[in-house]
């Protein structure tokens, strides 16, 4: 389908508005992974996925999954840290990345987000003072920053597979580095009550304005978390298609990251629950690269999804079929970090009766 085709069918998609969802609506506990995408050039987007491993009085137990390592190399790394909650609670730096040559804690140190003293302070006087480094080796570039606007603005992320629309704080200021110079910043924070989240964030070139072009960027595209039903097997026994969350591969392939193994198993367990249902694994990707590149890699990614309940979770591969769309079927724009997100997905097809 000619790409501008495309476009035009997805104005009719600017028709179903986002819905409007509360902060407390993400519950911090483990399970809960968040997504963040580092927009490419000319290339996919790299995604880094962080995900809740524990949570107690005492701090929050964190893993991270990147496919580069602290240099912007092309590698896949699993990093472990522990925040302790007095560092959520009022540690004035942020470190933003994740390497394996990182020690299991860092204190005075955040990592989802800024800390709940910061966003305070950001949310009561319009001010806050806020230090945040790329990684933890790094130097903290520290400064002031401002909101934009004086209440939350709607920013648009997949909470579980659905496009909605969370409130965040918009602010920006200069920061000092002491090697990199004074640089624009520009952030979108949740004000969550447990964790605040660092929804967006950019920074521009040294001496640039407040409104600047990004030299670099990330922001939260997915977040997914274990619902008390199982909503893709609610999906599935009445629409009988569902979009699936809390599937991630790895940059480009179609290697099943770690994370996605809690939502294989409850796929297998689904499965198990419904010894007469049949479905069809459908891939499909963002609009980045050929479209013989793009059809290939949502073919084998489905294919990947066969294998591994397959062969991990008890689920007969006679049960499952596989196919790809490739970038043939968006469901949202392509020229946004979060529409590209969306169109990377993994959806499933039960043959329904009448349907």
């Amino acid at each position: 389908m000619p790409r501008s085709t495309v476009l035009l069918a997805l104005l009719l998609t600017r028709t179903m508005l986002a819905q409007e969802t509360p902060a407390t609506s993400v519950p911090v506990r483990p399970g809960l992974a968040v997504v963040s995408a580092i927009a490419g050039v000319g290339r996919r987007d790299y995604e880094i996925v962080t995900a809740v491993a524990s949570a107690s009085d005492d701090g929050i137990g964190l893993i991270a999954h990147s496919d580069a390592d602290s240099y912007g190399r092309p590698k896949q790394i699993v990093v472990r840290r522990r925040v302790p909650r007095a560092d959520i609670a009022a540690a004035p730096v942020q470190i933003l990345g994740f390497s394996t040559e990182d020690a299991a804690s860092f204190p005075g140190t955040t990592a989802l987000g800024p800390s709940l003293a910061m966003v305070r302070e950001l949310r009561t006087t319009g001010r806050a003072s806020w230090g945040v480094k790329n990684f933890a080796d790094k130097i903290a570039s520290t400064g002031t920053l401002s909101l934009v606007e004086r209440q939350p603005v709607a920013f648009p992320v997949l909470l579980n597979g659905r496009r909605v629309r969370l409130p965040a704080w918009h602010a920006r200021g200069l920061l000092q580095h002491p090697q990199a110079g004074r640089r624009p910043w520009d952030v979108l924070i949740l004000d969550h009550p447990v964790q605040p989240l660092l929804l967006k964030v950019a920074y521009g070139a040294d001496g640039a304005p407040l409104q600047f072009k990004p030299e670099w960027e990330r922001q939260v595209v997915r977040i997914d978390f274990p619902e008390e039903r199982n909503a893709v097997e609610a999906a599935l026994e009445g629409a009988c298609r569902v979009e699936v969350p809390g599937i991630y591969f790895a940059f480009n392939q179609a290697t099943l990251v770690p994370q996605s193994e809690p939502t294989l198993r409850e796929m297998g367990a689904m499965l198990a629950r419904h010894p007469d249902w049949r479905l069809a694994i459908e891939g499909h990707t963002d609009w980045i690269g050929t479209d013989a590149d793009n059809l290939d890699l949502s073919r084998r990614r489905a294919a990947a999804v066969r294998e591994a309940l397959a062969s991990r979770h008890g689920v007969a591969a006679s049960r499952l079929s596989t196919t790809g769309y490739g970038e043939s079927r968006p469901v949202e724009s392509n020229e946004t970090p979060e529409g590209r997100a969306r169109n990377r997905r993994v959806e499933l097809v039960r043959p329904c009766a009448g349907r």
